[in-house]
């Protein structure tokens, strides 16, 4: 089934093309990007479009909606029988849809599905293993990948990430976490990520 990749960019113009090459080279052949980006004032945009890819779909937002809004965004306009979020800024491994996919095409029960992951501390420039057991009701959200069924986030609240999988997600199948890191998540040295 195709996957819709969902991004959320804004001012992303140091990380956006690196995170956009570990999505193209994804081993897992059928999937679209979808990119919202949120009025960014530097060049993430430009980098986008230089990227000239025919996989990527870019709209170009006019103000910034926020994060969760834009993912609602793109959710409205995603065609995959998947959905995998991805942030502006982290990094997959290689084989990480494939095994995702293959998990969830034979598991019926489960409505969606993380990866162990590693934090990245830009300014100790560390790397920290987060892992989660086999079933959990929240994994590391640039991990998730989850059937696409008309789902929406909250974005009333600020950690509209881990109440869309506990409450919104959960209520429609298990969510399961393989143990194998596939995803980096990057704490940035100045503080601007959005879970922090």
């Amino acid at each position: 089934g195709l996957v819709s990749i969902l991004v959320v960019s804004y001012n992303a113009e140091k990380y956006i093309e690196k995170t956009l090459r570990s999505c193209l080279a994804q081993t897992y052949p059928d999937f679209e990007i979808l990119i919202l980006d949120n009025a960014s004032s530097d060049r993430t945009v430009e980098v986008i479009k230089s990227m000239n890819n025919s996989r990527i779909t870019l709209f170009e937002g006019r103000e910034n909606i926020g994060p969760y809004d834009g993912l609602n965004f793109l959710l409205d306009k995603a065609k995959g029988e998947y959905v995998a979020i991805q942030d502006h800024d982290d990094i997959w491994f290689p084989e990480k849809l494939m095994k995702q996919v293959e998990f969830l095409e034979s598991n019926l029960e489960f409505i969606a599905y993380g990866t162990d992951t590693f934090y990245y501390f830009e300014k100790r420039k560390m790397l920290i293993l987060n892992t989660k057991k086999g079933a959990t009701n929240f994994v590391d959200h640039t991990s998730l990948i989850f059937r696409n069924r008309g789902f929406r986030y909250d974005p009333k609240h600020t950690l509209a990430d881990e109440l869309f999988e506990k409450k919104t997600l959960s209520k429609s199948g298990k969510i399961g976490c393989i143990q194998d890191p596939l995803t980096v998540h990057r704490i940035k040295s100045d503080g601007t990520n959005l879970s922090s």
